[in-house]
């Protein structure tokens, strides 16, 4: 049984009990149980493989077992939310009848998931000085605060509708790294705008203040020529590597003001022989 609502983007469980109703106990100590899900729907046909489980163990007759499964709830606006549960999905339980072997839920009513209006208002003004109108793929749907799919392509939302990751590898993003342009996102942890056609500087970009959160940081294959100093301590994990830039801009000027420029740089590779 599903709850009688379900916000899009959190989790539920769902718990099944599957029992031997068969006169013998099973031969097959291993299966594979699942979990899918439809919307608007009661047939199987056009459900979604959401998860599956795998039970160990002989089940004597009128002998169950209970499955957990956490479910996604996925990004859509309205509608119906059903799931079905099936167990020994590769049939390798031998039985008299396989028909009773899914089992379909009653129905839960979807909510709509929407953002916080913070983040929303920072991922317009990115959208803009990035030149979003032009990207490439899916183009975002600004217009909406609604976390649905196709809106926020290359985005990642927590439960409390906070931006955690942004992924916009390759999209076509033109303009400057610099102070006007620089996001506020308390929760993002992930940034990801390598191979674009960026430039300006990275250091004006990423802040500790607005991106207290961020530990990984791509900005490699931009156009991108200059550091002014160090990026935030969070930021563990950066590659800024292969800048298309003019060729008299050497990556030592580029970090000149950073102490952990080695940090940055490739580790050589040393060859030890074995010994016989």
């Amino acid at each position: 049984t599903l709850p009688e609502a379900a916000e899009a983007g959190n989790t539920i469980n769902v718990v099944a009990t599957v029992k031997n109703q068969g006169t013998g106990a099973t031969t097959e100590k291993e299966w594979t149980d699942r979990l899918y899900y439809v919307i608007d729907s009661e047939d199987f046909d056009q459900a979604v493989m959401a998860s599956e489980q795998k039970h160990t163990g002989n089940i004597g007759p009128d002998e169950s077992y209970t499955v957990s499964f956490t479910l996604k709830v996925p990004y859509v606006e309205a509608g119906k939310l059903r799931v079905f549960v099936e167990t020994d999905v590769m049939a390798k339980v031998m039985e008299t009848a396989e028909g009773n072997n899914r089992l379909l839920s009653s129905a839960a009513t979807l909510k709509p998931f929407y953002m916080n209006t913070s983040d929303l208002e920072t991922l317009r003004q990115l959208y803009t000085d990035f030149g979003g109108s032009a990207w490439n793929g899916s183009v975002w749907n600004i217009a909406s605060e609604l976390i649905a799919e196709g809106n926020w392509s290359g985005v990642t939302f927590n439960q409390e509708g906070r931006v955690t990751a942004i992924n916009l590898q390759g999209r076509g993003l033109t303009g400057s790294l610099s102070e006007a342009s620089a996001p506020a996102f308390p929760a993002l942890t992930s940034l990801n705008l390598s191979h674009n056609n960026l430039t300006g500087d990275p250091v004006l970009f990423v802040t500790a203040e607005a991106l207290p959160q961020l530990t990984k940081l791509n900005l490699s294959y931009n156009h991108i020529g200059q550091m002014s100093g160090p990026l935030p301590l969070t930021v563990t994990d950066v590659s800024l590597g292969a800048q298309d830039i003019d060729g008299s801009v050497t990556l030592s000027d580029m970090f000149a003001h950073i102490d952990q420029l080695e940090s940055l740089l490739p580790k050589p590779v040393t060859y030890q022989p074995s010994q016989h």
